[in-house]
């Protein structure tokens, strides 16, 4: 197969297995919404952030340095136990800082969350291991089967256990669930190879590789969840969960089309490092990819968000439609910062991605404190304040470091605003018009989502061709 064949086919494949994954999701979060409500979706998703955090730093640091490096055999033992380390002490952190939920959030059983939660840690650490090892194979349809089956199972459970009333404890099992299915999955395609020869100085090299990335990622991390921790402190958890379940909803919009994105552009950066060929070549068509799905999706939700919002959780949710436009523009841009970040640390320039992410980070923090006790849209507005800060820094970073490509990347930036503008504004020109003739709220979105498919099909006819052959131009 050719080297476009095979782009193509991994990214129609990852959006095909993504969009069943994320509808399933979809579905869990609006169950739980109805059987929840407020207060108790806010509980699990401050407990859930020290989960996910853990998950957010697997992925990176050894994971990268398993995909990128040209010598699998030597640093795979290595990258391992790396893995497991970092598991076991930020678990021990996590455990250790919640332990103070009554103190801070005036709820002792944000505690006994995490305490359940804790052990899952060492399951999604292995697991983190075996997929750089899948990924490094090109084993993409096997990815997004385990993928696909790990999702729908661990969905359907989480959903037959909130219908027969286990409340919080069936999001538990969820990721319980997932966890171990993935890890049965990868387990079974045997990919994974343990080193030649155990060396604990390559451990030490991945290590200190992997540390400026623990830290980029910690604090691109806590620009994405800060404000539900401190939202759940500063205001209750009822306040976190209003923002949390805004945030989820956009997140199942961006990831239908982001996470696949994510996937084929690391796996593309770090063919093109390892060979020494030049990684600044595939910035800009990659970008243009991200905003002709990502962006023009996020934009045509935040033109309906205000009306689907409600619909779908029901009123007690009005306020998560208000602030959802907002946390759109926000994964639109965290979109495109991912895009820069992938380019750079394949470029091994982690380093200078840690400096931009903790300036932009200091800024969120500052920001988040002095607007969260006015309420979820205030934290939603610092939050996408600091997500535009660290967009451009990221942006120009690219740029020094790719000067050769600067007025490409400064034009596929450009049209990703445009795209994400076209979109926005058709969704919500025929929501309008809808409402103006008095249809019903499943016909005013009906006509919103049908609009804006057809402007990204008019888009997609005229920019996909030759965005796919600049991404897959040797």
């Amino acid at each position: 197969m050719s080297s476009k064949q095979s782009t193509v086919s991994a990214a129609a494949a990852g959006v095909a297995a993504r969009a069943v994954t994320q509808i399933s999701a979809l579905a869990v979060t609006l169950v739980a919404a109805r059987f929840l409500g407020p207060a108790d979706f806010g509980l699990f998703a401050i407990a859930s952030v020290a989960t996910t955090y853990l998950r957010t730093l697997l992925y990176c640091g050894p994971y990268e340095h398993l995909l990128k490096t040209d010598k699998p055999e030597t640093y795979s033992s290595e990258a391992l136990i790396a893995t497991l380390g970092l598991a076991v002490v930020v678990t021990v952190i996590n455990v250790t800082l919640f332990s103070f939920s009554q103190a801070i959030f005036g709820s002792a059983a944000i505690a006994v969350l995490v305490w359940q939660l804790a052990p899952s840690n060492a399951i999604s650490a292995v697991t983190a291991w075996q997929e750089a090892h899948v990924l490094r194979q090109s084993r993409i349809g096997a990815y997004y089967g385990i993928m696909l089956a790990s999702e729908l199972l661990a969905g359907g459970a989480a959903i037959a256990m909130l219908f027969y009333g286990f409340g919080i404890e069936a999001l538990v099992a969820q990721i319980y669930i997932r966890a171990l299915v993935t890890l049965a999955g990868y387990t079974a395609l045997r990919s994974a190879k343990l080193s030649t020869s155990l060396s604990f100085s390559n451990v030490r090299v991945v290590a200190i590789w992997s540390t400026p990335r623990y830290g980029e990622v910690s604090l691109a991390f806590f620009a994405q969840y800060g404000a539900d921790i401190l939202l759940g402190a500063f205001l209750s958890p009822a306040a976190a969960g209003t923002y949390r379940a805004a945030s989820r909803i956009c997140s199942a919009v961006s990831d239908l089309v982001m996470q696949p994105l994510r996937v084929v552009a690391l796996t593309q950066f770090s063919k093109r490092a390892a060979r020494s060929a030049d990684v600044g070549e595939l910035v800009p068509p990659v970008s243009k990819l991200v905003g002709l799905t990502g962006w023009m999706a996020l934009a045509a939700f935040a033109g309906v968000a205000g009306t689907l919002t409600p619909t779908l959780l029901g009123q007690e949710w009005r306020e998560s439609g208000v602030i959802a436009p907002l946390l759109c523009l926000v994964a639109a841009m965290n979109a495109q910062s991912s895009v820069f970040t992938a380019a750079l640390v394949a470029s091994n320039l982690q380093r200078r991605t840690l400096a931009l992410r903790l300036i932009a980070t200091a800024l969120l923090i500052g920001g988040v404190c002095i607007l969260a006790p006015w309420g979820p849209l205030m934290a939603a507005a610092a939050v996408a304040f600091a997500s535009l800060l660290s967009m451009l820094l990221l942006g120009r970073a690219a740029i020094t470091a790719f000067p050769d490509h600067k007025r490409r990347i400064v034009g596929a930036s450009m049209t990703n605003a445009g795209l994400g503008g076209i979109a926005g504004v058709t969704a919500f020109g025929a929501l309008w018009l809808a409402q103006q003739n008095d249809l019903s709220p499943a016909f005013q979105l009906s006509a919103a989502i049908s609009a804006a498919f057809a402007s990204f099909c008019v888009c997609a006819a005229l920019l996909a061709r030759p965005i796919l052959r600049a991404l897959t131009r040797d």
